[in-house]
């Protein structure tokens, strides 16, 4: 756990986020004075879950899809030998990812075809195209047959991966060189921001 815990706030550190935008990690520092980030920091009592993405996810009875072709497809399995579609929401770019947070699903897209390896024109992990933008869009899902776009969020670079870490959503991309690796947090536990 403290590897989890040191490892957060690594990427903190990276994504030049304020210690408040951390969820507690680095709160005290060896000093003992607040507010002071410090690596080396033991920090006890403090869990956070990690989640990863993926193309669907189940809610209930309520899954969520990810298709290339129609985007956010939103199913009701209550009746696992009849699922019912109860709506369809396109994205605008290749849907990659996937977290649903209570009534908010956060779909990570990218203009450019899944590049790791067999991907866009062959090539292999660190070649993104120019121009490649990674995009998350925030989906109200309160009502699931009539998802509603809150918002989108356009970061520069094509997308690697990405984590919920606690309440912070960590979205991380290469630019077209690869050899800058662009990382853009969100807090999730409050989507209006």
């Amino acid at each position: 756990m403290k590897i989890l815990i040191r490892l957060a706030a690594v990427v903190c550190a990276l994504a030049a986020l304020s210690i408040a935008g951390c969820g507690g990690v680095g709160q005290a520092s060896a000093s003992g004075s607040k507010g002071t980030f410090n690596p080396n920091t033991t920090i006890t009592n403090t869990t956070r879950s990690i989640q990863e993405a993926d193309i669907y996810k189940l809610v209930g009875n309520t899954l969520y899809i990810l298709s290339s072709k129609r985007g956010l497809e939103i199913v009701d399995v209550t009746d696992v030998q009849s699922p019912k579609l109860l709506s369809t929401l396109p994205t605008q770019s290749s849907p990659r990812q996937i977290y649903v947070e209570g009534e908010t699903a956060y779909v990570l897209t990218s203009n450019v075809d899944d590049i790791d390896c067999g991907g866009y024109k062959g090539t292999c992990g660190w070649n993104a195209p120019g121009g490649a933008i990674t995009q998350v869009d925030v989906i109200s899902v309160a009502n699931p047959a009539t998802p509603t776009l809150l918002g989108t969020q356009h970061l520069p670079g094509d997308l690697q991966d990405s984590r919920i870490v606690g309440h912070i959503l960590y979205v991380v991309g290469i630019d077209a060189s690869g050899a800058s690796t662009l990382v853009a947090s969100y807090d999730v536990g409050n989507p209006s921001t």
